[in-house]
């Protein structure tokens, strides 16, 4: 396993390392700390790493970490956990556009690495016994999804609330179900692809997330709240600055 790690400062890099070696030994492989992209290109091309710590300021530039992680996922699918002391709304609605796994905030200390780590870990897991989805055909407005335990669910399109995808995976958020269902497909070839993209009630927000425009109950300011849906990690559903109007108009709502 290789551990990619993007931090800036030199005393929190070496903390860094050493926690993480702590958590999951000395024989883990540690790529960087680097503290710009231009050094993290090259390991990114290789495509050996299991999953990266980033920090989300690097130097003066407050969206440099995420501009990191824009590029990692050009060539990669993997868990990138964002570490930062930022709270800055904007950067923060900028970071939620990126397909992260999990976020730290500064100052941390080792068992809430701890717990970030074994996260992704066993979200990498779970992924990795998760069946694929299963589709009746094209035409129809349902999808078959089977489980871990080989139960077929019948999902109607209707009652999708959003998909968010996730690495190779998709989370399909349910009307009526507490978790969302896990499914081995893109976003774009499986399932936007195979049904939703000619069903006009589905928007797609950002390059992972797809909304239900049926459900949206209401807009406030740039957060779209959609009935009954609870994002993992308490997270908002963000309209993108470029997209507002379209959105709008989509919705119906005078711009």
């Amino acid at each position: 396993m290789k551990v990619l790690v993007v931090e800036d400062d030199a005393n929190q890099a070496a903390r860094l390392v050493r926690h993480i070696k702590r958590l999951l030994g000395d024989d883990i492989l540690i790529a960087g700390p680097y503290e710009d992209f231009k050094k993290v290109l090259p390991h990114i091309k290789q495509k050996d790493i299991s999953f990266a710590l980033i920090d989300i300021q690097l130097h003066d530039n407050v969206y440099a970490g995420i501009n990191v992680a824009e590029m990692i996922q050009e060539f990669l699918s993997i868990p990138i956990l964002f570490i930062s002391g930022i709270t800055d709304a904007k950067v923060l609605e900028k970071a939620d556009q990126v397909n992260y796994s999990d976020f730290l905030q500064k100052p941390y200390d080792f068992p809430s690495l701890e717990r970030a780590i074994s996260r992704i870990l066993n979200n990498k897991y779970r992924r990795r016994n998760t069946v694929k989805i299963a589709f009746q055909p094209r035409g129809r407005d349902k999808y078959w999804i089977k489980t871990d335990r080989s139960e077929y669910h019948c999902v109607s399109q209707q009652d999708i609330l959003c998909i968010e995808a996730m690495d190779h995976y998709c989370r399909i958020y349910v009307d009526g179900h507490a978790q969302p269902l896990m499914v081995k497909a893109s976003l774009k070839g499986d399932i936007m692809e195979y049904g939703l993209a000619t069903n006009s009630h589905f928007f797609r927000l950002s390059r992972s997330l797809v909304i239900n425009l049926e459900k949206v109950e209401k807009v406030e300011g740039n957060v779209v709240h959609i009935r009954g849906l609870q994002l993992t990690r308490n997270r908002n559903v963000v309209i993108p600055k470029d997209k507002r109007k379209v959105v709008f108009q989509a919705l119906g709502i005078p711009y």
